[in-house]
């Protein structure tokens, strides 16, 4: 009686354990962007439960099960030893570490990988006879463990993922046109010319895309362009009390822009229309963007503004 429950109890141990370690894989790809919905989502709970239990009832107890029966029964007995072991080692490792140690919870991956190897040691009783299936499981185990390793690097993940899922470069035009900006509005200019530039970096762990366009339009409507950028159909009324300002920043320190709060709209300051440029049909204008976007969930979309996922 003892010796099988011995044995039930590595097996839970290593159905923990390998739960642990498929839990921080997870965790991993939701820092790199892959995921989202770590650690709340159901999957993220279901799926290292799941998996661990299988290994355990498989591979934690010395001999295989002899018929369906005995089989439910080891599952049953391993999944009931693999909650225990967990309840021990996560939750209160996790107690442990940050009540009486003060380790921040973010900091705590390291100490749940080396637990999680040693339930692993621990419980792990025969490998499959055949060759394949053993070069399979290590297979698979290293993929993993190379894609959570890279998470501790992510700029050699990042190296590796702009290669690819490089930026779609092919869309700048489109991004172009849509967010260059009320210039290029109501059919007032068109592109003469457009340069593009991409720079790769990280926003904490995530991938990141830096795209910078230079553009050269030329005017096909007239138009007036204040000082902040906003464009009209016809010269504007200076109020008399912008003008009596002596300068830009005095009058715009006094009246600043604000926002509608009833709809979020932008109200710009009235200071703007102290400078008026008027811009003439054929006249070319240099025209510059930046824009910062993220590969997140596999996609890349905008970050320092919203932006259509790409």
């Amino acid at each position: 009686m003892g010796k099988a429950l011995l044995d039930f109890a590595r097996g839970g141990g290593l159905a923990a354990g390998s739960a642990m370690l498929l839990g921080l894989w997870f965790q991993g790809m939701h820092r790199l962007g892959f995921r989202e919905a770590y650690p709340d989502g159901f999957v993220d709970v279901l799926i290292p439960g799941v998996v661990g239990v299988g290994l355990g009832a498989t591979l934690g107890l010395p001999a295989s099960a002899r018929g369906p029966l005995w089989f439910l029964l080891r599952v049953v007995g391993v999944a009931i030893a693999g909650i225990a072991a967990a309840a021990l080692f996560a939750i209160g490792g996790t107690l442990l570490l940050v009540s009486v140690f003060g380790i921040a919870e973010r900091n705590l991956p390291p100490y749940f990988a080396v637990a999680g190897v040693a339930l692993v040691a621990v419980g792990l009783r025969r490998l499959p006879r055949r060759r394949a299936a053993r070069a399979v499981l290590g297979v698979v185990v290293g993929i993993f463990v190379v894609m959570r390793l890279l998470v501790v690097w992510p700029s050699a993940a990042h190296t590796v993922m702009c290669r690819l899922f490089p930026f779609p470069s092919e869309k700048l035009r489109t991004i172009f046109d849509h967010h260059c900006g009320a210039v290029c509005g109501g059919e007032r200019s068109r592109v003469v010319s457009l340069d593009t530039k991409l720079v790769y970096g990280s926003i904490d762990a995530n991938l990141a895309c830096s795209v910078k366009a230079d553009a050269v339009l030329e005017v096909t409507r007239p138009f007036f362009e204040d000082a902040c950028g906003d464009v009209h159909d016809a010269a504007p009324a200076v109020p008399a009390f912008v003008r009596a300002y002596p300068t830009m920043d005095a009058c715009v320190k006094e009246h600043p822009a604000a926002v509608w709060r009833e709809w979020y709209a932008p109200l710009p300051s009235p200071c703007c229309l102290r400078q008026l440029t008027e811009r003439h049909v054929g006249e070319r204008i240099h025209v510059s963007r930046a824009w910062e976007f993220l590969f997140n969930r596999w996609k890349w979309s905008g970050w320092s503004e919203r932006f259509e996922e790409l």
